[in-house]
């Protein structure tokens, strides 16, 4: 696993935050707050809120009465908003409601920006001044409860997260000399409550050297390395991890307390890994993290889990089938031109293009913007009929041939290994102009992996 061992190698637990540079000084205006109908509570209880920008916000500083800890920090300019383990509801305030003032949706005063850094269960929040007070906006709540809202009452409702729990496996063999046995391609497993507590049963074990960490927040899967030749590396779920290690998405350096995905990475993600309360997608943000010789997967969850009963939270990660994940879907527009796409994408910083090729219908461009990070590595196709997609998340080691961009534990295989290097052809496109044709090599095993993009569709299989 060459990759992440050269991750494990540089990186040092050391995280800095990078503060991005605002045009913006303190107290300009960046917003309004609207008159609004809606009703926010906290385990019941109604508490001061604002509509800002069309959602519902709340002062920070008053969380302190509603079963939270509220920390100020003058001289980092810092908030920290932790939820308290037993809250107690008959201690929140009696606080009422007024009536909107003003025609509902209509501003009502401005909201001004603040250089304020605020941080709700240790994640980044956005946060607002209104009249010299912190205000973040109400759902961002979430990570330490369950946030609703019932359109019917106009009601906003959180709910503290009950009593915490986790629940560990590990399935190493470290120094046992022999690969663990697997059980299955993906890695499954599922969580209840019991009469003993909380219980993990593992449902699909691929091998390797996987630890596996749940909270009622988060899911956490740590990977380590395992002796080369190990059938693991050809499971579905290393393949996997893999591959979502390669989308870009936040880690622990780079964007230290800032892991929010983006739609379309919630959308990649949901393809290969998929969480579910009794059959409910439950959804979340991926990032990475790093320990001493392994790779960590994070999963922070949208909500708390809370179990009883016949509760099951069941997790897999592989091949997975998840109603959530709709491939391409909003990218191929007839109204997107595949000349202005194609232009857009050559005037990037640092535009670096590895191969193309060109058909009646398409035009396919691998290309990178030479940053050092896999997930700046793309496999786009221009529809000239409108549209475009990008497949380069359902193939892991589209970046091998991008200079500098990461170490890959596959290498491409050019068509004729005879060829120089600088002229060698590592795709294939079909007779017809339908599909493109690679193979991958892996260094781990040596096997050679087969694969087609299916160019219409936008699909990526592996086809041995």
């Amino acid at each position: 696993m060459k990759k992440f061992s050269a991750l494990f190698a540089m990186l040092a637990l050391t995280a800095i935050l990078a503060v991005p540079a605002f045009s913006l000084n303190i107290g300009d205006p960046v917003g309004n707050v609207l008159y609004t109908d809606i009703v926010a509570k906290i385990d019941g209880h109604p508490i001061r809120a604002f509509n800002v920008n069309g959602y519902m916000a709340v002062v920070a500083e008053d969380l302190r009465d509603y079963g939270f800890d509220v920390v100020w920090d003058a001289g980092s300019r810092t908030l920290v908003v932790t939820s308290q383990s037993s809250p107690d509801p008959a201690s929140f305030p009696e606080y009422i409601p007024e009536p909107p003032a003003g025609k509902i949706g209509k501003p009502a005063f401005p909201v001004l920006y603040t250089d304020i850094v605020t941080y709700v269960d240790s994640r980044y929040v956005e946060s607002f001044n209104i009249d010299g007070q912190t205000v973040i906006y109400f759902r961002d709540l979430r990570r330490t409860g369950n946030v609703e809202y019932d359109n019917d009452s106009r009601t906003s409702f959180y709910t503290h997260g009950g009593e915490p729990w986790a629940v560990s496996g590990k399935m190493t063999s470290f120094g046992d000399g022999e690969p663990r046995s697997a059980t299955g391609s993906n890695l499954a497993a599922e969580v209840r409550r019991t009469g003993d507590g909380m219980v993990l049963n593992v449902l699909s074990d691929p091998g390797g050297q996987v630890e596996l960490h749940v909270t009622q927040k988060s899911l956490r899967i740590a990977l380590f390395s395992s002796p080369e030749g190990d059938p693991f590396y050809e499971t579905a779920f290393y393949r996997a991890f893999h591959a979502l290690w390669g989308m870009g998405l936040p880690d622990i350096m780079e964007n230290y307390l800032r892991y929010d995905n983006s739609p379309e990475q919630r959308d990649a993600v949901s393809s290969r890994l998929l969480v579910t309360l009794n059959g409910e997608v439950v959804k979340g943000d991926a990032w990475f993290g790093y320990g001493n010789g392994h790779t960590d997967l994070n999963f922070d969850f949208d909500r708390v889990v809370t179990l009883s009963g016949e509760d099951v939270l069941r997790l897999e990660v592989g091949e997975v089938t998840n109603p959530v994940f709709r491939p391409n879907e909003n990218i191929r527009e007839k109204d997107v031109k595949w000349e202005d796409k194609l232009a857009e994408i050559q005037e990037l910083y640092n535009y670096y293009e590895g191969w193309r090729a060109e058909t009646d219908k398409y035009l396919i461009l691998l290309w990178s913007q030479r940053t050092g990070r896999p997930g700046n590595a793309h496999f786009t196709i221009l529809y000239k009929d409108g549209g475009w997609t990008d497949v380069a998340d359902q193939f892991p080691y589209v970046y091998a041939l991008i200079p500098g961009v990461g170490v890959p534990d596959h290498e491409l295989v050019p068509v004729d290994e005879t060829v120089p290097y600088e002229d060698r052809v590592f795709f294939t496109l079909s007779d017809d102009g339908e599909y493109v044709y690679f193979t991958a090599r892996s260094h781990n095993s040596g096997m050679l992996e087969y694969y087609r993009v299916s160019l219409q569709e936008g699909i990526v299989d592996r086809v041995k």
